[in-house]
């Protein structure tokens, strides 16, 4: 993805200067921008998805204003101006394929998904959908009562005492109900 982004970075210059295209290459470099935020926060898919319709969208935006400017004569086609309006989207279109890429194997690899797991304290994974069926509208279970339900105990607290007074398993931990292992 960072050869896609210095190919997209390039282009926007090239764009900039060469064609001067100043609207163009500001909406080139706004592309850039989601794409290296998609790069820095781990590559998620939310945001590899945004910048790959971004990439998209301005590669459609190119090729119509392209289309119009040639069909209304406001540009002349000179020979290495042309090429360079040509070749500045291909980055686009390679970031666009990029994404839809990342995101079609995101579907795949997710499509046989265990419910959402949340970590415990205790480096164990409790699974989220009991939690939920006891969250059902008009439970009298308190906020508290819930969060030791799932992890057990306070974050921070020592004592098992806590535990055993919520009736969560014994004071010595050695009741395997403590630690809400799956």
């Amino acid at each position: 993805m960072m050869l896609i982004l210095v190919l997209q970075l390039a282009a926007c210059i090239v764009r900039g200067v060469y064609v001067e295209d100043l609207i163009g290459c500001f909406w080139f470099a706004a592309v850039c921008v989601l794409g290296l935020y998609a790069l820095i926060q781990n590559m998620r898919i939310n945001n590899i998805a945004i910048w790959g319709c971004a990439c998209c969208i301005n590669v459609a935006f190119d090729v119509v204003s392209f289309c119009i400017l040639v069909a209304t004569g406001f540009i002349d086609l000179e020979e290495a101006a042309t090429i360079a309006r040509l070749a500045t989207p291909l980055p686009q279109i390679i970031g666009a394929l990029y994404a839809w890429h990342l995101w079609r194997d995101y579907q795949a690899s997710n499509a046989k998904q265990e419910p959402m797991k949340a970590a415990s304290p205790y480096g164990t994974e409790q699974s989220l959908a009991g939690y939920q069926d006891d969250a059902r509208p008009g439970s009298m279970i308190s906020f508290p009562d819930r969060f030791r339900s799932v992890y057990g105990t306070w974050y921070g607290s020592e004592g098992k005492d806590e535990v055993a007074a919520a009736g969560h398993g014994k004071a010595d931990g050695k009741d395997e109900s403590a630690t809400m292992s799956v």
